[in-house]
């Protein structure tokens, strides 16, 4: 199997490191594509990670040395990591729910830019069906909560109950969906979106806010409670000075500022003027809810079987086409052997050919029915390393 994943995460770098890769990745992965190097690739970038999924008969070395730092995986193992991602397993939030849709996402982008082939795309559906079994079988979609909704919980304790406040939301990427239901879930009902793309209309239309403008957006920070960025650009969008002019119309009223992205929307805490607190995913990090064991222990069972499950059928699909490429190798070798008849006459020529055919299929007989006994028995393994062994088919004999 040709699959390979590149991962860095809060689980395995720093947070720095992940906002450093989040920038460089794009660039090198569109290189490395442009080349010919990759079949395909499946770029997953979010608040906290950064993954590649890749499909290339050869492990990427050359991607994996221009992302010095980056954990490698492959085959069977990078299916496993994808399956614990997608369940919110390996979250900061474990159990979040919102990571599946980002696979899915990630994957539909793979796909307008052709660069999604059917190997990926099995295993970011066989991804999102093991998160769905876990969400069923499980707490932990329930007791997990977002990153969002901890910051959120974070913000009640210098605001009090959200219910019946105002919001900012800052950007229109893919958490800003999830950040609009994590505050209509708190009662936050008059909600303002900014996007200094320009996209704030459109988001707000099929979310039911109100967009805000540049120049509509420093009145907006003084009428709010609560401002969410969530944009992640790497250039701040509100500045210490934007935040100083606010706050001294604010007339003494605190502002909570939710700083979620990776690469921070906000101006740094120790530059912002008296009366801000701003929580970013540092701070998310130190309150992350407490997951039960039990629960934790049942989503492992669930996710070891898919990957089970997911080797078994890759395996097979290997063994498939050993099979297909063997007989394409004796129908080659019958068609030379054929053509060598010529100098017969044709009711001779076609009783040598007849038996020639005869031969082939006598040959192939025990092979294939030794294919589908090893993918029945779970030995798919053993016989693609016998076939290439003794054929050089299906393994390093290609």
């Amino acid at each position: 199997m040709g699959i390979h994943l590149l991962s860095a995460s809060h689980s395995n770098r720093g947070l720095n490191d992940v906002a450093a890769a989040s920038v460089a990745v794009p660039a090198i992965l569109d290189a490395h594509l442009a080349e010919g190097a990759l079949d395909g690739a499946i770029l997953l970038s979010t608040c906290n990670r950064v993954e590649i999924l890749v499909d290339s008969e050869s492990f990427p070395s050359a991607l994996v040395d221009d992302l010095p730092g980056v954990r490698a995986l492959s085959g069977v193992d990078a299916a496993e990591h994808l399956f614990r991602v997608a369940c919110g397993l390996d979250s900061m939030v474990v159990g979040e729910r919102e990571i599946v849709g980002q696979v899915r996402r990630a994957a539909d982008e793979a796909g307008r830019k052709g660069r999604l082939t059917p190997s990926l795309s099995r295993l970011v559906q066989s991804a999102s069906a093991v998160s769905r079994r876990v969400a069923a079988a499980t707490g932990l979609a329930g007791r997990g909560r977002s990153i969002v909704e901890v910051a959120l919980a974070i913000a009640e304790e210098s605001l009090g109950p959200l219910r019946g406040l105002s919001a900012v939301l800052i950007g229109t990427g893919s958490y800003a969906g999830a950040s609009v239901a994590a505050l209509r879930d708190r009662g936050v009902a008059d909600i303002r979106v900014h996007s200094a793309s320009g996209r704030a209309e459109a988001f707000s239309e099929g979310h039911g806010t109100r967009p805000v403008g540049p120049r509509e957006l420093p009145k907006a920070l003084v009428g709010a409670d609560l401002v969410l960025a969530c944009r992640g650009t790497g250039q701040p969008v509100l500045s210490a000075a934007d935040l100083d002019d606010a706050m001294s119309a604010r007339r003494g009223r605190r502002l909570v500022i939710l700083d979620l992205a990776l690469r921070p929307d906000i101006a740094p805490a120790e530059t912002l003027p008296e009366g801000i607190r701003r929580i970013d995913l540092d701070a998310v990090a130190k309150r992350l809810p407490e997951v039960e064991h039990s629960e934790l222990e049942a989503a492992e069972r669930i996710v070891a079987r898919a990957v089970r499950d997911f080797a078994h059928e890759s395996e097979g699909h290997g063994v498939d086409a050993a099979v297909v490429e063997l007989r394409a190798r004796v129908d080659a070798v019958l068609e030379e052997e054929t053509a060598a008849l010529a100098h017969l006459a044709p009711a001779e020529r076609e009783r040598a050919a007849r038996a020639l055919r005869h031969f082939a299929a006598r040959l192939l007989d025990v092979p294939c029915r030794r294919a589908r006994a090893a993918v029945a028995d779970g030995n798919a393994a053993g016989y693609l390393e016998g076939i290439d062994l003794v054929l050089g088919i299906g393994g390093n004999g290609r």
